[in-house]
């Protein structure tokens, strides 16, 4: 999605301010697609988030076998109906109800394999340019939270400093 005129003058801002040596010599050569490039790299240190795009299928395939034989009818059946009540498929574990609907089913242990895994699948690393934007701890333990999704262009790195 492309960044807004807000975003465009938030993204200047920490371009200018950035002192790492890379950046301050592409912002001084006026290189937007190398700035592009810069920003599209992952950030550093790592900056964990929730995903807003999990597929059903790699949270199923977190799922430990030996968890699924011991699951009650109701707690197999809360799984079904958090597997249909999106027909796309695709999931938004930004939202904290999503994610305990889906851990709750296997019991109250924090660190049953199979809660221990579907968070492992849930979380991502931010690029740089979404860095920018985000909030929080963004440890493994307390993932942060941004608000945008995305890499930025040679040219609205360009829109950014040069409005």
């Amino acid at each position: 999605m492309p960044l807004s005129s807000a975003q465009l003058v938030t993204l200047a801002a920490h371009i200018r301010a950035n002192t790492d040596p890379a950046v301050v010599a592409a912002l001084a050569a006026g290189a937007d697609n190398e700035l592009a490039r810069l920003y599209n790299l992952p950030a550093s240190p790592a900056f964990i988030v929730w995903r807003s795009d999990v597929r059903a299928e790699e949270t199923g395939n977190a799922w430990v076998g030996t968890d699924i034989d011991g699951m009650s009818a109701l707690n197999m059946q809360r799984l079904q109906l958090l597997l249909q009540s999106a027909p796309s498929g695709v999931f938004d574990m930004t939202r904290a109800d999503r994610r305990a609907g889906f851990e709750n089913p296997f019991g109250t242990n924090q660190n049953n394999a199979s809660r221990v895994a579907m968070r492992a699948v849930w979380k991502r690393s931010l690029l740089l340019v979404e860095r920018v934007f985000a909030s929080g701890t963004g440890s493994d333990a307390t993932p942060g939270a941004t608000t945008y999704e995305g890499t930025v262009t040679p040219d609205e790195i360009g829109r950014a400093l040069r409005p």
